[in-house]
């Protein structure tokens, strides 16, 4: 059993993705010989029915949706190749599929692909390459994170449709430098791995049927060995040409009319479907530490061969019923403990009986008679993605067991008669209903799942997967984790609350170029318009801009939005979709070289009571600054600086030159201190008034030392001398200020030349107190700067 004791009860993200590396064992194993737990954080996934995301693709399993389509014309002519009735040599048993939209569709520059190379490129790889992309980010960080570790890649792949096209031997002249790599199954693994420079172990795996779930399992022996601190395991499938399904009508195991109906005395055979998945697997421990979502616990995997049997593709029931004991042994669990099994269930006559047989013969032993153990298959929906089938039951379950709710089976009307359910201890589920709890001497057990895979030479492989400790983020959570790459974002408690309703919160988001950013753009606002977090639960805004700002992959084109809620954020990014989209082709390329920045630092005027209050309680880096000002400050006089700044607004002083330039001084240092933690650096700085000395100090002409005493004895010099005399700003131009300095007098001067037709006046405080009534008067703008 895993240790909830020890995760972090704050949820909150205890470290970064750094430091995750640090908390990885070097092996993993129980004392007891059982497999030490490990935590599903993250999915991508492109499948039929448009579930181009997980949230998609629960709707669909949740709604009990049936994907499956006739064959596009864009694939291959039915008319042609498909006929009616018993396969017939070079034709088609079945016109159907389950399909995914735009598999055509690739933006290789996001990968660094030239376009060249991408059009050589088997659409596995690409789609591969996508939701590997999805999964990473989904578990909560950026992929440049991963950059350089110790993250392993193993994928099932077993079609190879584009390889059989791209090589010719009708026309030789086809054939590219790309042709190779473009086509290679080993590629498939190895260029998620060079995309994203990761360095663990990097396989293909083909063992047919089973080859996503064989990946499942060598992706967690891999991290259980120490190999990989993290791990990419998924499959893919695409039916790009008829040749392999007439080869499989002519093997008998399609279905006629399209449907997987298993475990149903109908079922006469699958159909195929194309897709991909990912998941990003870790150690439990350290998921649970650093406050991720967990989808799914892997209690234990394992994999066996059927041996010699009746044929070779004809499945062996006993090696079935022993690699699902092992697998409990791994566990250590009871099988009688398991509450789903996820069936291969392909829908043939043959292997539905046998698998059925099996799962009943082992979980379905010393079973209560009031719990029978549930069977389903995910075929039922989306038929058979063949080497991907595996991925997406891993899929499945994970979100079952996130959302505590089972989808229905579908086209089960009748069983098969050579299942006996009941005998069995099995029922089928034909609607999709909450996942119940059980307990054992009072005390509730954790939902347990189990997964078969079966590649039709025999190759076998089991998953064992239970839902996640109960000290993780909850099912009504959303998808979006606040935290960053290097430092956690932390809860800030606003004080008091009152003060800070519906703040606005800066919202980012970056992509590679000007077109990916209106595609980016436009797919943010629909969620935010369409798509409630899960479970409908209200998610905190901060927590996007935190999710988009520290665990989204940036770009060189980026925009940002200011923001008070939900509504504000959809709006704003829609606004801004259609603009990106309303532009010409010829005007969206941007200036992508390197823009320098400039420090500008304001002079007293525009400090306010609450002044720097949020950052003083959000950053360390801040708070040092304003710490060690006021340490610097106390040498000069008897005050204090953070009691200055932490007054209410009745009882402020910031009103009073002598308290409002060191303040001001102090926050302008602790704001530059923040952008240069964040790697902001000014190419040149800029002052005015008391904004000169933090203008000075950040470029190094003046020490803090040095600074900190000038900010200090200029507010007290400046407040002695503000009884007799007074400064106002005004809205003229020099040439318009002569004729009002004419009737004046000598007493007023121009003090600052702010722009063309804004200055600064100083005088004796009775003429500029005069002087600004007869401005007031006039309509021409006059105000009087707080000293």
């Amino acid at each position: 059993m895993y240790d909830t004791n020890r995760s972090n009860p704050t949820n909150q993200p205890s470290g970064s993705r750094r430091s995750r590396q640090a908390s990885h064992a070097t092996a993993l194993s129980g004392d007891d010989g059982t497999n030490v737990p490990l935590a599903i954080v993250g999915i991508g996934c492109r499948l039929p029915g448009g579930a181009n995301d997980w949230q998609t693709f629960w709707e669909l399993l949740n709604s009990g949706r049936d994907a499956i389509t006739e064959t596009p014309a864009d694939r291959w002519s039915t008319e042609k190749f498909y006929r009616a009735g018993s396969a017939a040599p070079g034709k088609l048993l079945s016109r159907w599929g389950g399909h995914i939209t735009d598999i055509d569709a690739f933006d290789p520059r996001a990968f660094g692909i030239s376009p060249r190379e991408a059009a050589m490129m088997d659409p596995q790889q690409r789609l591969l390459l996508e939701v590997a992309w999805r999964a990473i980010e989904d578990a909560g960080t950026a992929p440049r994170a991963l950059a350089g570790q110790d993250v392993g890649v193993f994928i099932g792949i077993s079609s190879f449709d584009h390889a059989v096209a791209s090589l010719s031997f009708q026309d030789r002249g086809v054939i590219t430098p790309y042709s190779n790599t473009g086509g290679s199954s080993s590629i498939a693994a190895n260029r998620i791995s060079y995309s994203f420079d990761l360095r663990g172990p990097s396989l293909a795996i083909d063992t047919a049927c089973s080859s996503s779930l064989l990946a499942v399992h060598l992706a967690c022996e891999s991290i259980r060995r120490g190999e990989s601190q993290m791990a990419l395991a998924g499959g893919v499938n695409a039916l790009l040409m008829p040749d392999f399904t007439v080869a499989f009508s002519q093997l008998g195991v399609l279905s006629p009319d399209g449907r997987c109906k298993t475990f149903d005395r109908r079922a006469n055979g699958y159909v195929r479907s194309e897709g991909a998945g990912m998941v990003l697997i870790r150690p439990l421990a350290a998921a649970v530490a650093d406050g991720d979502l967990i989808y799914a616990v892997i209690r234990a995997t394992a994999t066996n061969q059927d041996g010699r049997t009746a044929g070779l593709t004809v499945p062996n029931g006993e090696a079935q019923q022993q690699l699902i004991r092992t697998a409990c042994k791994q566990a250590g669990i009871a099988p009688h403990a398991i509450d789903y099994v996820e069936a291969h269930g392909t829908g043939t006559p043959v292997g539905d009986p046998i698998e059925a047989n099996a799962i009943g013969s082992v979980v379905g032993r010393d079973r209560p008679a009031d719990r029978p153990c549930l069977i389903g298959s995910v075929k039922t929906n989306i038929g058979h993605l063949e080497a991907a089938a595996g991925i997406a039951s891993v899929i499945k379950v994970a979100l079952s067991l996130h959302h505590r709710r089972i989808p229905a089976h579908l086209h089960f009307q009748q069983a098969n008669p050579a299942i006996d359910f009941d005998k069995l201890g099995l029922q089928v589920p034909t609607v999709s209903c909450d996942w119940p709890t059980t307990s054992q001497q009072g005390h509730p057990q954790p939902r347990l799942a189990a997964i078969n895979g079966f590649g039709y030479g025999g190759a076998n492989a089991h998953v064992i997967l239970g839902e996640a400790p109960s000290t993780g983020p909850s099912p009504d959570q959303a998808d979006v984790r606040a935290g960053g790459d290097n430092q956690p974002v932390p809860r800030i408690d606003r004080e008091p609350a009152s003060e800070w309703v519906s703040e606005p919160l800066l919202v980012p988001l970056a992509a590679r170029d000007l077109r990916s950013l209106a595609a980016s753009t436009a797919t943010l606002a629909d969620w935010l318009e369409d798509k409630q977090p899960l479970g409908g639960a209200d998610l905190n805004l901060s927590e996007i801009a935190a999710f988009l700002a520290h665990r989204r992959s940036g770009g060189q084109t980026r925009m940002a939005i200011v923001a008070r809620d939900h509504a504000d954020c959809a709006r704003l990014f829609r606004q801004a979709a259609t603009s990106l989209a309303d532009q010409p082709p010829g005007d969206r390329h941007a200036d992508l070289r390197p823009q320098e920045v400039a420090f500008v630092f304001s002079g007293q005027g525009p400090q306010w009571w609450a002044m720097g209050r949020r950052l003083f309680a959000s950053s360390g880096i801040f708070r040092r600054v304003i710490e060690d000002c006021g340490a610097e400050f106390s040498r000069y006089g008897n005050w204090s600086l953070v009691e200055e700044l932490l007054r209410d607004e009745a009882s402020s002083r910031l009103t009073l030159t002598r308290f409002a330039q060191p303040a001001i001084f102090a926050v302008q240092a602790g704001i530059a201190a923040v952008w240069r933690h964040w790697g902001i650096e000014p190419a040149a700085c800029v002052g005015h008034s008391v904004g000169e000395i933090a203008a000075a100090y950040v470029t190094g002409a003046l020490s803090f030392e040095q600074a900190c005493q000038v900010a200090f004895h200029r507010g007290r010099t400046m407040d002695l001398a503000s009884s007799h005399g007074a400064m106002i700003a005004v809205g003229l131009s020099r040439l318009e200020l002569e004729s009002w300095l004419a009737k004046a007098g000598p007493n007023i001067s121009v003090a600052a030349v702010n722009g063309p037709t804004s200055l600064t006046l100083s005088g004796a405080a009775r003429d500029i107190e005069q002087l600004a009534s007869q401005l007031e008067e006039a309509g021409i703008f006059c105000r009087r700067p707080d000293c």
